[in-house]
């Protein structure tokens, strides 16, 4: 089983600035760049504004990875050039992955996206063999 969830808060105008109107709008083209991916027939991302923040929410869950891992990069990328103050978190989990039983997170922070590897919020209760 391979799974994706996670969130980012998309920080359009985080110096609190009005927007320029004759700027394109950065939540049209991320709305665009999900279509363009296949995010929107898959139905595992949507976006929710709460009180003027606009969230971006991601919920994959298949029975083997096909890519998603690597377009869900690519969307945080995106989200990342269109509006750099935004921030997130992805957690990927592949139960038939090698090794076995890892997890992995892509974060963006401070304009960046990374892959990293995640041995802390594993599901998987590591087994203690005598010596």
């Amino acid at each position: 089983m391979f799974s994706i969830y996670g969130w980012a808060e998309i920080r359009l105008n985080a110096n609190g600035e009005d927007a320029v109107a004759d700027q394109p709008d950065p939540m049209q083209a991320i709305a665009h760049f999900v279509t363009d991916l296949g995010f929107d027939r898959d139905g595992g991302v949507d976006f929710v504004v709460r009180n003027g923040e606009h969230l971006l929410r991601v919920y994959i869950a298949q029975n083997r990875e096909v890519g998603n891992l690597e377009r869900c990069r690519q969307l945080f990328d995106e989200v990342v050039r269109l509006a750099p103050e935004s921030y997130g978190v992805l957690f990927a989990h592949d139960s038939d992955g090698a090794p076995l039983q890892t997890m992995q997170r892509v974060v963006m922070r401070r304009g960046e996206v990374v892959l990293e590897d995640d041995d802390i919020f594993t599901p998987i209760i590591p087994t203690i063999e005598d010596g």
